[in-house]
């Protein structure tokens, strides 16, 4: 297993997270009271990229062994509502070191927060793809 690439993988969904973040579809749970100092929380919210990471290296692993194209396609669709699932998943069940995602980024609609979900999770995606 190549280190370098998983490394730089992470740095890419970091990158990709921090600009959802400039454009307010997500936030980080970061606070300066409590138990827990800002950089443990932040370190745990790592902990829980670095495991989403992991699913989506597998799924990208699963995608890239697949030999029909319309299969590979409807993979990646998939895949990429499944990554943006758990970000989304991590937020309704409130844990307290997640990043919490933002359901109605783009507006209140029903298919307003399926569409958040599938650009998120296809944007942390196209690390795994190419």
């Amino acid at each position: 297993m190549d280190f370098l690439r998983w490394f730089i993988r992470i740095v890419f969904m970091l990158i990709v997270i921090y600009l959802f973040s400039l454009v307010g579809a997500i936030s980080f749970p970061f606070s300066f009271n409590g138990i827990t100092t800002a950089p443990q929380q932040f370190l745990l919210s790592i902990l829980s990229v670095i495991g989403i990471a992991i699913v989506a290296f597998l799924l990208g692993r699963g995608i890239k062994s697949v030999k029909g194209s319309l299969e590979g396609i409807g993979l990646a669709y998939l895949s990429a509502l499944i990554v943006g699932g758990m970000f989304a998943l991590l937020e309704l069940l409130n844990f307290p070191t997640a990043i919490r995602f933002n359901l109605t980024w783009l507006g209140t609609n029903w298919y307003d927060s399926w569409i958040a979900v599938f650009i998120f999770g296809a944007s942390i995606m196209l690390a795994y793809f190419v």
